[in-house]
């Protein structure tokens, strides 16, 4: 088959977006399915497999930033509130959430790696001994 042009290759997309989410298909499925609608090889199907996850976790992405943005400010519009009726212990709960949000405060993470030392393991007895 023909190389596609930029339409075709858009409408591609749109189908090949369309069948993995929609119908929950694997990438063996994928390949086989591409293989049959537009006679392509193994290994340009993968290629659109992966245009495919990439453009849905760049969509997942930038939805997930619009949905903690819009979180951060109903939080903020409720901490007025409180703070406006003094309800200082309900704000200092929202500020809580809006630390665990922001990653404000999450525990220290401690090192418990060698330190760049060797680790030996010795498996079995030493007959020296």
């Amino acid at each position: 088959m023909a190389k596609a042009d930029s339409i075709e290759m858009e409408k591609r997309m749109s189908d090949c977006i369309e069948v993995v989410i929609n119908e929950g298909m694997q990438r063996k499925d994928f390949i086989q399915y591409c293989a049959h609608q537009w006679q392509l090889a193994d290994r340009q199907a993968a290629v659109y497999w992966k245009r495919v996850w990439t453009f849905v976790a760049e969509k997942y992405s930038q939805e997930n930033h619009k949905i903690i943005d819009e979180h951060v400010r109903q939080l903020w519009r409720l901490y007025n509130l409180c703070v406006k009726k003094k309800d200082y212990q309900t704000a200092r709960g929202i500020l809580q959430d809006l630390a665990k949000l922001k990653g404000i405060n999450e525990p220290e993470k401690k090192d418990i790696t060698s330190g760049g030392e060797s680790i030996k393991i010795v498996i079995g007895v030493d007959n020296d001994d």
